[in-house]
């Protein structure tokens, strides 16, 4: 491998690392949306046979600061009403060195394990592959109900 620096404007930092993962995944397999459970943007394999594996094998594929940022999804998707986070608010939890960017690279990496660990990927609504494990929307993350009580139910 060779390192390459680039500049990236500070506003699109988060994106460049979500971007980058997806990139770094290289893979072109994608489903097609209409797999997706209706409706929640819930990946269609979290009601497999197989799922809870799979949920387990993401899960240990996953960095310490994954596995903290994930835990903090599933706790918040789980709650009454379900919660997403900022990354600020997840820098809090994390306490990463490189702060919000650093929470972008955090997730960036779980993007991989969840790559790693086989999870399909689908094709969003603007055309971009995504494995819907947990979703962000330029400004907030957060996890499903359903692919988080799977993750509960894995033990996690």
């Amino acid at each position: 491998m060779k390192e390459v620096t680039v500049f990236v404007p500070e506003q699109r930092i988060a994106e460049f690392y979500r971007r980058f993962g997806e990139f770094m995944s290289e893979t072109e397999e994608f489903t097609a949306a209409s797999e997706l459970l209706s409706g929640d943007r819930v990946p269609a394999w979290v009601t497999d046979p197989g799922a809870v594996h799979l949920a387990q094998k993401i899960w240990s594929n996953l960095s310490a600061a994954g596995q903290t940022a994930l835990g903090l999804l599933v706790d918040g998707a789980l709650e009454e009403r379900p919660k997403r986070f900022t990354p600020r608010e997840l820098v809090e939890h994390i306490d990463h060195p490189n702060g919000v960017s650093g929470v972008a690279g955090v997730f960036g990496s779980a993007g991989r394990a969840v790559k790693k660990a086989g999870a399909p990927r689908y094709l969003s609504d603007d055309g971009d592959p995504w494995h819907f494990v947990w979703d962000w929307d330029g400004t907030q993350y957060w996890m499903a109900p359903q692919v988080a009580a799977l993750f509960r139910e894995a033990g996690v």
